[in-house]
């Protein structure tokens, strides 16, 4: 079956030249990005778009073109291109774009096509099932662990919807994280609310001033936790009539990059997050930077993309009324701890592998449990939940009343955690 989709493109400006705000440099602000963590090494992104042009100097040598059986464009896709190097752009822009390169830019792009661009670069819009799935098994295939979907549907009454297809490809892939644009119609981006999909992070687009576009798509209830804004606003990147074209796009394509940048930059620096959508998107979500109605709300979720903060520590406080006892060690156990991290097993300093001997100030009274923080240490490597005693840096999952949040600590040695207060984030 043929579809008509929609890119989510708002508008598209070639050739014309960019004040100071505008390109990838304020987006690049607005989301706080380093590549002091990863700069995408290592990592496998694909891109299921129009053809993006692997041979511009913002992608060669590090993009791979892949088509389906029975679909190929005559023709690489502006679209395709854009939204490839928004994510991994090499920074070899003319200054006068201010582009400043992608946010993952050593990350590598398969370029997926599923859909042509038989007229030219700015065409392509028919997608047929058949070609959808067979590219999205070719990037499992392939390793891809992040896969960016800057494209939708529209239902009979020209609404955005989720079309049964992309949702079966969505389930069949749980171990792959979908970045998936939100649409442009400024209404909510599906009129149901469809189970299963916990691996998609829906991206709504901001402008320059932080505040979600008038046109970007909301989540409404339905998806709020599972959505999040990035700049989409007048983004620059790489057009496709040369090596060397460029151009501005807005749009909620332009933002789903962003995320699908800051998941390869995730999947750089720990390993075990490939694989893992939940602890991925976790992370991202955690350290969103919180905007609109306090909390997750159903017009940003949870708030603007921010780079930076995915790894920093998070502190985590005690509800009202659930027993704090204003210790930074309060209600914390760690079940299975490894002798040669913590010491003597019931030393009275930490707590032992059976968590049954603890500190006399840190008697737990809240059922917090941090489960097996293994890594290359302890536990299963790559089931998500990680601690590393070679760096200074990891995350725990904590599990708090039967749910499990993400944070992280930093600056602090697994040799060196004698105590809870060695830690650097709160915990109740």
């Amino acid at each position: 079956m043929k579809r008509y989709i929609f890119i989510m493109l708002f508008a598209a400006y070639c050739g014309v030249t960019a004040s100071a705000v505008y390109g990838s440099d304020w987006a690049h602000n607005a989301i706080d990005l380093t590549h002091k963590y990863g700069d995408g090494s290592g990592v496998k992104v694909g891109i299921m778009d129009g053809e993006a042009r692997c041979s511009h100097q913002e992608l060669s040598g590090h993009c791979t073109e892949y088509y389906s059986k029975e679909d190929k464009g005559q023709y690489y896709s502006n679209h395709g291109t854009h939204v490839a190097t928004i994510i991994a752009g090499r920074n070899k822009a003319p200054d006068w774009l201010n582009h400043n390169g992608g946010v993952a830019p050593n990350a590598h792009i398969g370029s997926y096509a599923v859909f042509n661009s038989i007229y030219g670069p700015n065409d392509g819009q028919w997608i047929s099932d058949s070609a959808e799935t067979e590219m999205a098994n070719l990037a499992a295939s392939h390793g891809v662990t992040v896969i960016n979907q800057s494209y939708g549907d529209y239902d009979a009454r020209g609404r955005a919807y989720l079309n049964p297809n992309l949702i079966s490809i969505w389930k069949a892939h749980k171990n792959i994280i979908f970045s998936m644009a939100a649409g442009n119609d400024g209404t909510l981006l599906d009129p149901g609310n469809v189970k299963g999909i916990e691996n998609v992070i829906f991206v709504g687009a901001s402008d320059q001033s932080g505040n979600i576009t008038g046109w970007s798509n909301r989540p409404g209830n339905a998806y709020k936790h599972q959505f999040i804004v990035a700049p989409g606003d007048y983004i620059s990147g790489g057009f496709a009539n040369s090596d060397a074209d460029y151009g501005h796009m807005s749009g909620t394509s332009m933002a789903a990059p962003m995320v699908t940048g800051a998941i390869a930059i995730l999947h750089d620096h720990w390993g075990h997050l490939k694989g893992d959508p939940g602890a991925t998107a976790g992370i991202l979500f955690e350290s969103a930077i919180d905007k609109g109605a306090p909390g997750v709300d159903n017009v940003y979720g949870h708030g603007m993309l921010n780079i930076r903060g995915m790894f920093e520590p998070i502190p985590i406080v005690d509800n009202p009324g659930g027993g704090d006892d204003g210790d930074t060690c309060d209600d914390v156990i760690i079940v299975n701890p490894p002798t040669d991290i913590i010491g003597t097993p019931g030393d009275g300093i930490w707590f032992d592998s059976f968590g049954g001997k603890h500190h006399s100030d840190c008697i737990p009274d809240d059922d917090v449990v941090i489960d097996n923080p293994p890594g290359d240490i302890i536990g299963t490597p790559g089931d998500g939940i990680w601690f590393d005693s070679h760096n200074d840096r990891s995350y725990f999952a904590v599990e708090v009343n039967g749910r499990r949040k993400v944070l992280r600590r930093m600056n602090a040695s697994a040799a060196l955690i004698r105590s809870a207060s060695d830690l650097d984030v709160v915990f109740f």
